[in-house]
């Protein structure tokens, strides 16, 4: 699959990941203290990966080799933790963490907690690997050891 705008789609998607991440708590009056922090440490760092993805798809594109279903099958994967990470994550409001999916019922926000950070940490990785992906699409398919075999004979 030749994707013709890599940065258009994946520049789009890391800024609407981002924005949801860090502020998609706002739409539902939610947001805090940690909002800050979670721009410098989760907003930048999502656009900056999206962006290096979109890099590499761009050098498969340019190169004319498709972009395999693995790549957008784990790119996808991140983009579900990303959105269940803006349900999960927490925010500080008058002393009191807060988020979407719990409110602010003491033994429910400790299960955002729990199940927010591993989202995170999912998707990012997750990043990393359509990173690798997209540089192994970019090189083209390889020939397999029968065909060096031969073609040394």
């Amino acid at each position: 699959m030749n994707i013709k705008h890599p940065y258009l789609l994946f520049g789009g998607a890391g800024l609407l990941s981002a924005a949801w991440v860090v502020f998609g708590r706002g739409l539902f009056g939610l947001l805090g203290s940690f909002t800050g922090l979670y721009i410098l440490l989760l907003g930048l760092p999502i656009i900056t990966l999206h962006l290096l993805i979109a890099r590499n798809i761009s050098r498969t594109t340019r190169s004319g080799h498709p972009t395999q279903p693995r790549t957008l099958i784990v790119m996808s994967g991140a983009w579900l933790c990303f959105t269940l990470l803006g349900f999960l994550i927490p925010d500080r409001i008058d002393g009191t963490l807060h988020a979407v999916a719990t409110g602010d019922t003491p033994g429910q926000i400790g299960l955002a907690i729990g199940f927010s950070n591993p989202m995170g940490i999912i998707g990012i990785g997750l990043c990393v690997a359509t990173i690798i992906c997209a540089h192994f699409d970019a090189r083209g398919p390889q020939p397999s050891e029968d065909e060096l075999y031969e073609a040394s004979q």
